[in-house]
């Protein structure tokens, strides 16, 4: 997507002298394209609303199969160390702007959002101790989320009238919460260590433009 995006930017600035002249905003009230994410939008005059969101699912497995003269013939050739891994997570962002100023095909917003993530895991390992032949187990699972309140201007230039490149900047709020669980077992245990943790956080940060694929937003309006 960041390739895409990127010749995307590269067309419409060879072609922007050409097309170059003041949006019309009203005339193509939705847009839809990309912020990090897909993004839908929709202008009300010059109120603009912008929903954000997409998953962030991850699913992981590795196992190892050893031979070795320090092995003990019981596990030759057996499992030593396996991994696996789960994570189902996504967010969510509602943005309202309003239109604070214009040159010629540059457009300004003021912006104030909210934002949601989340992310449910788990994950756990299996470790071979050859000298106390017997495996070390270890598992952990947990959920997080964020609370986000963003105040801040959105940037919009249109070099065609139907497209915006866009990018945002300003201060944000955030509230984190964490819980998880871990739990392990070496060869000589019968029970298992558990761990409960709980993280809450609050932070303090601005945001802004980074690079062309990270701080850049596409949008086409029809």
């Amino acid at each position: 997507m960041k390739t895409f995006a990127m010749l995307m930017m590269i067309l419409l600035l060879l072609a922007a002298p050409a097309w170059s002249q003041e949006p019309d905003l009203t005339s193509r009230p939705w847009g839809f394209g990309w912020d990090g994410s897909p993004t839908l939008r929709r202008q009300l005059g010059r109120w603009q609303l912008a929903v954000t969101a997409g998953p962030d699912d991850n699913l992981s497995d590795s196992e190892t199969l050893s031979f070795g003269p320090d092995l003990p013939d019981s596990v030759q050739g057996l499992l030593t160390d396996g991994d696996h891994s789960k994570r189902e997570s996504g967010h969510v962002r509602l943005d309202v702007l309003r239109e604070v100023a214009r040159q010629d095909n540059l457009v300004f917003f003021g912006l104030f959002g909210s934002s949601y993530q989340w992310s449910d895991y788990e994950s756990g390992s299996d470790y071979y101790y050859y000298r106390d032949e017997g495996y070390r187990l270890s598992r952990e699972s947990g959920f997080w989320d964020r609370w986000s309140l963003l105040l801040g201007g959105r940037l919009a230039w249109y070099p065609v009238p139907f497209v915006s490149l866009e990018t945002d900047f300003g201060v944000v709020l955030s509230w984190y919460n964490r819980d998880s669980v871990r739990q392990s077992k070496d060869p000589d245990e019968t029970e298992w260590n558990v761990d409960h943790r709980h993280n809450h956080e609050q932070d303090f940060d601005s945001f802004g433009f980074y690079d062309l694929t990270t701080g850049m937003n596409l949008v086409v309006w029809f």
